[in-house]
């Protein structure tokens, strides 16, 4: 069901910082004083009349797990599948839907918004999920604009005056947004309704229950007063060694992992490596840390070819960050470290819908295989609250091709991302967990 134009969960350039703007990050950009959602996968509808049963059931599937979906109708129906974990709420209006709700046919935008820019594109009134993306850079979003808009003839190419990028109009995005968004996410699991109506109902029966014991006040407190009397004699009544501490769980308070490969690899990539007599070799991304690590190797020795420990930290000077150079302990070594933290990465919500771990490991598996690149898994730290894996892959393309895989899986997190130069090589390595079931009783 899955059209050929479609990408797997998020195909998205995400800014990695959430600055002033609240909600903007990875699935997120505000624009008129209204958050919405970016970043969804889009997929033709095959039967109109079922659209919403055929939008549930690719979100189910194992390859996506997805929380949110919607319906664009017209032309070309389409359903879009949004994730919880990119920042998506219930509700929350998609942005390319409501832009081609005001301009159909075949055209592509480059805009810029708080925080960036967005790009997004419309091929016979239909979505390309591959440009409802997000930059936080101009070179990048310029650079992909271009790709697309030399890739197909469009009606009309919209960009801003200031990239001055040939064969585009200018226009401001807040001229789309003509009306309000018709199409929203909705949950796509079916228990959220169920209970909203088991409260409503509750709320009903409490009416109702409120009113029988309001003939009799007095009786109604003495019923009160006994339950709080056996309430405080069951807690006193449970030893120490009965309570169950339920300790934090491990993607607490870490950073969200596509933004933090994002600013990973942005700031890799400005790192100057000519500096005279050395070599950069080897960048390390502490996904703990939130903070990226350079190692940094003299060209022969002092004076012979070598260049002075002074020189990097002139060249690294210009290159902000907040760098610091660690200087040699024992004097002229040839080995010198450098580093500094990554800024502006959200963190993981706490309280977090994790996913099955079979389900993440097979659409993992089944979106690297098809990539061609491989991938291997190992057991992470289990307890009985929640299990989880590890999973490591190598790539000599710009990590950022697989963030939209990544980025779908629930609570994932990065434990590294390292680049070795030499090789040209980006090693990375993450792990997500499933929260089980926590007991009801007796538990802090």
């Amino acid at each position: 069901m899955q059209n050929e134009e479609s990408s797997f969960g998020f195909d998205v350039a995400d800014s990695g910082q959430g600055g002033e703007v609240l909600g903007t990050g990875v699935g997120v950009v505000r624009v008129a004083k209204r958050d919405y959602a970016i970043g969804l996968h889009w997929n033709a509808v095959e039967q109109p009349t079922k659209a919403v049963a055929e939008a549930r059931e690719l979100a189910a599937s194992s390859s996506f797990s997805a929380d949110y979906y919607c319906i664009r109708s017209g032309a070309t129906p389409q359903f879009g599948l949004g994730f919880r974990a990119q920042g998506h709420k219930a509700g929350m209006p998609s942005l390319a839907a409501h832009v081609a709700q005001a301009k159909g046919g075949s055209w592509i935008g480059l805009f810029q918004v708080v925080g960036g820019y967005y790009l997004v594109a419309v091929r016979d009134d239909a979505i390309l999920s591959e440009c409802d993306r997000f930059f936080s850079n101009a070179d990048d979003a310029r650079a992909t604009f271009e790709d697309y808009q030399n890739q197909s003839d469009w009606s009309e190419s919209i960009a801003p005056r200031d990239l001055d990028i040939p064969g585009t109009v200018p226009t401001e995005i807040e001229v789309l947004l003509d009306g309000k968004p018709q199409v929203r996410l909705k949950e796509v699991s079916r228990s959220s309704n169920i209970i909203r109506l088991a409260l409503a109902g509750l709320a009903v029966a409490g009416i109702l229950v409120g009113g029988m014991f309001y003939m009799n006040h007095m009786e109604e407190l003495r019923l009160q007063e006994e339950a709080a009397e056996a309430l405080r004699n069951a807690i006193n009544n449970v030893s120490p060694q009965d309570q169950i501490e339920i300790p934090p769980m491990p993607w607490e308070g870490k950073k969200m992992a596509t933004p933090l490969i994002k600013a990973c690899v942005d700031s890799v990539m400005q790192f100057p490596t000519d500096i005279p007599g050395w070599s950069v070799v080897r960048f390390r991304c502490d996904g703990e840390q939130a903070a990226v690590g350079v190692t940094i190797n003299r060209e022969g020795t002092l004076g012979q070819g070598g260049g002075s420990i002074n020189w990097i930290e002139q060249q690294v000077k210009d290159f902000g960050h907040g760098v610091a150079v660690s200087m040699p302990g024992g004097g002229s070594g040839n080995v010198v470290l450098a580093g500094w933290p990554l800024e502006g990465i959200p963190d993981i919500p706490v309280d977090l819908k994790t996913a099955p771990l079979v389900k993440m490991k097979q659409a993992l598996l089944a979106q690297f295989e098809e990539r061609m690149v491989p991938i291997t898994f190992s057991e992470a730290d289990n307890t009985e609250f929640w299990r989880g894996f590890n999973f490591r892959f190598t790539t000599k393309d710009d990590p950022m091709g697989f963030a939209d895989v990544i980025g779908a899986l629930p609570g994932v997190m990065m434990n590294s991302v390292d680049y070795d130069v030499l090789a040209h090589e980006w090693i990375l390595e993450g792990k997500a967990y499933e929260q089980l079931p926590l007991p009801k009783k007796n538990a802090n």
